[in-house]
């Protein structure tokens, strides 16, 4: 795709916004995420397809298999509800997702965080800053010319591939920063991988980059304290709380079973290292 096509994009977005503001989504990227989890099972990787949605200077990065699947089921929720049946769901056999959702304000330098933990929680984040090196080595991925940089990022460091053809200076997860969209990054004992699964201009998206204001606000610190009291003590929340079901919380990710089989929770390698 050329320069002007996404030129032309960026001019529909109007002004730069506030990371309080909304900032129209007028394009997406996809990602295949994978992560070795378990030392101890090296060859064992969790797998999770990842949508970036971008606004001219900000993103919303979250698990597109869990936006796909919560889509269907409120389908299916509305289906029941006007035939009058009983609402029924169940999280049996379904292959378990990301629930932590990214709000990338760059313009602003701003991150954002949705959290869940029996709740949706919402806090503010520090955004990294990744002192990148550019190389002159280039390649094409999916047809899209790209560049290589390398830069350091929550205790890893990534060689990533950015696209100078495709102005979103944004990327997949926290990463960000570089003249163009991160279509690919892998930090050098390929342990996290971002593997680029497509691009896609939207020209009438009604969609936004903007902050929730409908969940629990509250600080990292204190949300840290109480996923470890839960976790702790999940019988004593839940008399409390009045909830009758747990779902672990325990790992980057709820539940989750590794492709190709593994312990479940089973994490002493996360993304990001101290």
């Amino acid at each position: 795709m050329k320069k002007t096509v996404f030129s032309a994009l960026i001019l529909l977005a109007g002004l730069s916004l506030s990371a309080q503001q909304k900032e129209p989504v007028i394009a997406q990227a996809m990602y295949h995420f994978s992560h070795m989890r378990d030392t101890a099972n090296p060859g064992v990787f969790y797998e999770e397809n990842m949508i970036l949605r971008l606004g001219k200077t900000a993103g919303l990065y979250e698990s597109y298999d869990k936006a796909y699947r919560d889509s269907v089921d409120l389908a299916m929720i509305d289906s029941v509800r006007k035939a009058g049946g009983i609402i029924r769901l169940s999280s049996a056999g379904k292959k378990p997702t990301t629930a932590t959702v990214l709000y990338k304000f760059i313009g602003a330098n701003k991150l954002y965080s949705k959290e869940f933990h029996l709740k949706y929680y919402f806090m503010e984040d520090e955004m990294p800053v990744i002192d990148w090196n550019i190389s002159n080595e280039t390649k094409k991925i999916m047809g899209i010319d790209c560049q290589k940089a390398t830069g350091v990022c929550k205790g890893r460091t990534y060689e990533a591939w950015f696209a100078p053809g495709i102005p979103f200076n944004n990327g997949p997860w926290k990463l960000q920063g570089l003249p163009g969209l991160i279509v690919e990054a892998s930090d050098l004992k390929k342990q996290v991988n971002f593997k680029f699964a497509g691009f896609q201009p939207l020209t009438a998206s009604n969609r936004s980059v903007e902050l929730p204001t409908d969940i629990i606000p509250t600080t990292r610190a204190e949300y840290t304290r109480l996923v470890d009291a839960i976790n702790k003590n999940p019988e004593a929340f839940l008399s409390g709380n009045g909830n009758g079901a747990l779902i672990s919380m325990r790992g980057a990710t709820p539940g989750a079973r590794p492709a190709g089989g593994g312990p479940v929770n089973t994490v002493n390698n996360p993304v990001e290292l101290p």
